[in-house]
């Protein structure tokens, strides 16, 4: 994956590898000790089934590793249940 700096990813529309919105990033988290990125903060599409997503108050946190592709948007693959 090529290099992005960060706040270029902020309010980035992030959809599935199916073509399906899923939201805008609003944040990013990243682990303290290692510096790597862990989660995006997403503000769902309305739409949006968020019960398979972990909640952090009205967004919901995408892991890092489901990141596919990053361009114009954010391609996520996201695990089915």
């Amino acid at each position: 994956m090529k290099k992005v700096f960060t706040q270029k990813l902020i309010d980035m529309k992030v959809i599935d590898v199916e073509g399906s919105e899923i939201g805008r990033v609003k944040n990013i988290i990243a682990d303290v000790k290692t510096g790597a990125l862990t989660d995006l903060v997403v503000e769902p599409e309305v739409e949006l089934d968020t019960s398979p997503f972990k909640r952090d108050g009205e967004f919901i946190l995408v892991p890092f590793e489901h990141v596919r592709a990053v361009g114009d948007i954010i391609t996520v693959e996201l695990k089915k249940k």
